[in-house]
């Protein structure tokens, strides 16, 4: 058995409405599904959108560097079956750790899928964590519809709300905005920020020592990611959790940030790290150093997040005997469509792990059609 054909589909799927961020206004997603087949027809789904705004590669280099690899993956043949074909191909991928990682991803994701397709994983699956729990992301600038819109995510059963901020023209501006945010949810549901490297330390200071009575969860890359020693002065002068997000880019710079003391929480992005093994290597780092790891989408469609919750869902992302903290895997309504049939639902804050072999997801091929793109 061999792998016959490597399809690759690009797209770009708008957002419902921009998405504002401290780098700027989003307005659409930009990616490339991934299909790995068999010559006896077995496919695997992969995603690999690049997250530009965090200094990963553009659409147009992964496509290239898939055209790259895409030769040896032809040439991988296996007996005496499909499983044994893709635990080769998974073997080959993390040995080589081909770069870029988003490309790594997708591939080790699409192999993945057709493996427990063929493999019909379900057993294993039933005692692995079913339900995730997610934040709501909110990313509106609008002060009184960012409260409007972090209630109505609250009225949803959502028990974390995560506010872009940086985005005020003002310190005074910035600390009312998260002030009525804060009002709008009430007391009992967690409000952790994400600041996208806006501040200065100064700023990031006074922001949140006049947020202190918000009680934060964490606030999300406060200072530019490479101002480790500023982001451990802001921990210990604030007392206000901190995390690492845009810091993160691989396995060395997880050893970076926690050997600078420089946050509390990371966050990991699997299109950023590059894959399983990558994923697993960053959770085992973030358990030794006693942090906890909150796992995020990066803005792709609903393969790229099917494939993070089953992540998530067979391996371990806190310290023992600690609460896994709501992951930021609530980002496909951002989009006009997520390029999958089923529904990833959400209920109560928690999303469900499909009950079914491989990613549980089926490719919208007439949805890929719509959304097309042709990278210049």
């Amino acid at each position: 058995m061999r792998i016959a054909e490597v399809r690759v589909h690009p797209y770009r799927i708008p957002f419902r409405q921009p998405f504002v961020t401290a780098h700027g206004t989003l307005a659409a997603r930009e990616g490339a599904i991934i299909e790995l087949v068999t010559d006896e027809g077995i496919t695997g789904l992969g995603d690999m959108a690049a997250v530009t705004e965090f200094g990963a590669v553009d659409l147009p280099t992964l496509l290239a560097a898939l055209d790259g690899i895409r030769p040896a993956l032809l040439q991988t043949e296996a007996q005496p079956d499909a499983k044994t074909l893709f635990r080769w191909v998974l073997h080959g991928l993390q040995r080589a750790q081909i770069a870029p990682p988003a490309l790594r991803f997708a591939l080790e994701t699409a192999a993945t899928d057709a493996l427990g397709r063929v493999a019909d994983i379900t057993e294993k699956d039933r005692s692995r964590t079913l339900r995730v729990p997610v934040n709501a992301t909110i990313g509106v600038a609008d002060r009184d519809a960012a409260s409007a819109a972090a209630q109505a995510a609250v009225m949803a059963g959502y028990g974390t709300i995560k506010l872009k901020v940086g985005m005020s023209a003002t310190i005074a501006d910035e600390v009312r905005r998260i002030k009525a945010v804060r009002k709008a949810i009430g007391p009992a549901t967690q409000l952790r920020l994400d600041a996208n490297e806006a501040w200065t330390c100064d700023q990031a200071r006074h922001i949140l020592v006049a947020c202190h009575e918000c009680d934060l969860e964490y606030v999300e890359q406060p200072l530019p990611r490479d101002d480790l020693a500023g982001m451990r002065a802001l921990r210990e002068a604030t007392g206000i959790p901190i995390a690492a997000d845009e810091a993160i880019t691989d396995i060395s710079s997880v050893a970076r940030v926690c050997e600078a003391e420089a946050a509390d929480v990371l966050i990991l992005k699997p299109q950023l790290l590059g894959g399983f093994g990558a994923m697993r290597n960053a959770a085992y780092y973030a358990q030794r150093a006693q942090k906890f790891a909150v796992v995020t989408s990066s803005l792709e469609s609903g393969v790229g997040v099917a494939a993070t919750l089953r992540m998530i869902s067979r391996s371990r992302f806190v310290p023992p005997r600690q609460k896994m903290p709501a992951c930021g895997l609530a980002t496909l309504h951002l989009l006009e469509d997520d390029l999958i049939i089923e529904d990833l639902p959400i209920q109560d804050g928690m999303m469900q792990v499909p009950a079914v072999p491989g990613l549980g997801v089926t490719l919208d091929r007439a949805a890929l059609e719509k959304y097309r793109y042709v990278p210049s």
